[in-house]
């Protein structure tokens, strides 16, 4: 998915330029108030409310839905896309990760991604099956979004016996894409190459 201040077009030429073939989850969300007035209003009050440490965002259930149906297609198409079947990850970021983990929790053989990588996701506690994916997880200290300064979502990983990696850069803040120039976050495209890349 894409995030705010992340360009999907150069992260996909990133990862192309690795072999890897990336294609853009675009998931239904939730019917939004119409004038861009209203609108602003809806989306300051929920960013403010988990900022304060409130619940944490939610995403529809279509949406999960969706993520499920594109990793069924891309398994499905294959070799006409020339991929590898057992080689289809999920790459999300900020609100983006709440639909690859959902699928996760409640995947089966045919949606479960083979990897999940969780870009400044929601870091709140989950509980996964012993067979999900490696986790990729990377935040930014100073994330002004993340409150609680746990890292619940990894801890569920690793009490289900799974692979987790975590990366917590000193700063970058919320929505640092491919890294914010000047800051640790600007490395964490080199880690998730090197973590994909032992994983094989």
């Amino acid at each position: 998915t894409r995030s705010c201040g992340c360009s999907a077009l150069a992260l996909n030429c990133w990862l192309a330029d690795r072999g890897i073939a990336a294609f853009i989850l675009k998931y239904r969300l939730e019917p939004t108030p119409e004038p861009l007035d209203a609108f602003r209003c809806t989306m300051i009050q929920r960013f403010a409310v988990a900022a304060a440490g409130g619940p944490e965002l939610s995403i529809p259930s279509s949406a999960v839905a969706d993520a499920q149906a594109a990793i069924r297609m891309g398994r499905k198409s294959a070799t006409d896309w020339n991929i590898v079947p057992h080689r289809v990850g999920f790459l999300g970021f900020s609100v983006g990760p709440i639909a690859g983990i959902e699928t996760v929790v409640n995947a089966d053989a045919e949606t479960m991604p083979d990897l999940m990588a969780a870009i400044y996701p929601a870091m709140g506690r989950v509980a996964v099956t012993q067979n999900a994916p490696p986790l990729f997880a990377a935040i930014a200290a100073d994330d002004p979004l993340w409150r609680s300064r746990e890292f619940g979502l990894v801890q569920g990983w690793l009490e289900a016996g799974r692979s987790a990696e975590l990366h917590c850069y000193r700063d970058g803040g919320h929505g640092f894409g491919m890294g914010t120039p000047q800051t640790t976050s600007a490395w964490w495209l080199d880690s998730i190459d090197r973590w994909m890349r032992s994983l094989g």
